[in-house]
């Protein structure tokens, strides 16, 4: 984990690039650490599943939707993020799917990672 100036995408860990350098603006983003939790007999709560991601975006231009498709040319391609994991903005490099949205809306548009895996 560290402090980054910016998400980052790639095919490979050492192939990760900032969002910037592709020419693609800054998303908000979300993480979570589990995919859901489930109340258990004695009343506490378990996690279950694996960590995900999102980022989103009011708007893409149509060139900045490109570059993303280059990095997920179908439903799904299995890549590496960095993205932030916390409230103090610290970036942790991952493995993980990306989902590419069924609407490809350039306005809200919203990509999801799933099964992240410290890389």
């Amino acid at each position: 984990m560290g402090i980054s100036p910016s998400c980052k995408i790639g095919l490979t860990l050492g192939g990760l690039v900032t969002l910037a350098s592709l020419e693609i603006s800054s998303p908000l983003t979300s993480h979570m650490p589990w995919m859901s939790t489930e109340q258990v007999g004695d009343g506490t709560y378990k996690s279950r599943g694996s960590a995900w991601a999102e980022w989103y975006w009011a708007h893409l231009t149509q060139p900045e939707m490109e570059a993303l498709r280059l990095m997920i040319p179908g439903a799904s391609a299995v890549i590496f993020i960095s993205t932030p994991v916390n409230i103090y903005r610290a970036y942790t490099d991952f493995n993980c799917v990306a989902i590419w949205p069924e609407d490809e809306k350039r306005s809200i548009f919203k990509l999801r990672f799933e099964k992240l895996v410290l890389a």
